[in-house]
């Protein structure tokens, strides 16, 4: 939703409301591993964008991952829903490849998977475009508290 929020704001060229968006977004990270992964994931993809579209100047040094996604979106001038839907289907393509690496399950049933989701995601889609500013919340406690251990774990395989 706050990804939606960033597209427009970027659209009108609204940079405060957008950086409050981003703000909002690093707040929503309660542990230090889960905001430097989407910094990271958003200098990458911001490093990425400059790169193929070296005429913007207006991009931001550094961003959240939700962020970057919106402005390239809105560069390329791709629809609100297709931006959100691309975005959803993306963040389930990485929980899947993740699950692949992790437990056997082949790239046929990864891929059934990933067919099986897409009502989920349309319907997550429609929900979002819908939502209004004030109803916009972050309930992640079991993520947060996933993270809390993780970040402080010996060894890992993936940094979240």
């Amino acid at each position: 939703a706050v990804l939606l929020r960033v597209y427009r704001c970027f659209c009108q060229e609204d940079f405060t409301k957008l950086n409050y968006w981003d703000n909002w977004l690093s707040a929503t990270r309660e542990t230090a591993e889960l905001r430097q992964q989407s910094w990271q994931m958003g200098r990458s993809l911001l490093n990425l964008l400059r790169e193929l579209a070296p005429a913007r100047d207006n991009l931001p040094e550094e961003a959240n991952y939700a962020t970057a996604f919106a402005i390239g979106a809105s560069h390329w001038q791709i629809g609100e829903e297709l931006a959100v839907l691309g975005y959803l289907h993306s963040w389930a393509s990485n929980l899947i490849n993740a699950g692949l690496r992790l437990i056997p399950l082949g790239q046929t049933l990864g891929q059934s998977l990933l067919i099986g989701l897409q009502p989920s995601l349309l319907t997550a889609t429609a929900d979002i475009i819908s939502l209004a500013d004030e109803n916009l919340t972050s309930w992640s406690w079991g993520l947060s508290f996933a993270s809390m251990n993780h970040e402080t774990q010996y060894s890992r395989l993936f940094r979240s």
